[in-house]
């Protein structure tokens, strides 16, 4: 893996909608985001990840 983008594949880029920013950057002034959970940012334990990166993998 080079790291860079390759055209078409949004899996490579990170990707935010414009809510997900602004809440971002209301929370940056309190030093958080309410709403937003570890496993939304990808600390799931291995054991939940398997089973996703399966799914994913199928799919692809």
């Amino acid at each position: 893996f080079t790291g860079k983008p390759v055209d078409g594949y949004v899996a490579n880029r990170i990707v935010g909608t414009m809510a997900l920013c602004a809440a971002l950057a209301r929370g940056a002034g309190r030093g958080r985001v309410a709403w937003l959970r570890p496993a939304a940012v990808g600390w799931v334990p291995s054991s939940a990840r398997r089973g996703l990166l399966s799914a994913l993998v199928k799919t692809a």
